[in-house]
């Protein structure tokens, strides 16, 4: 028995090629392994999303916010 490993980009047309793989009788095992995107990719994605000057930008004194959010606790 051999093993063969696909990749495709256009997800449209997976169906159609899992489809094909299954009616093809010699063809004993269909199995779909999906891309997991790394977290870097999906951080950059999130940190361009971002405001210009960033999300924390309205905070002038960075020691001060954080003594205020201790004291919360």
């Amino acid at each position: 028995m051999t093993t063969v490993s696909v990749t495709i980009d256009d997800t449209n047309k997976l169906q159609m090629l899992i489809e094909w793989l299954r009616s093809i009788t010699f063809v004993k095992k269909v199995e779909v392994e999906e891309y997991q995107k790394g977290n870097f990719e999906e951080v950059s994605k999130v940190l361009e999303q971002l405001p210009e000057g960033g999300i924390l930008k309205e905070i002038s004194d960075p020691v001060e916010w954080q003594k205020q959010l201790r004291d919360e606790w």
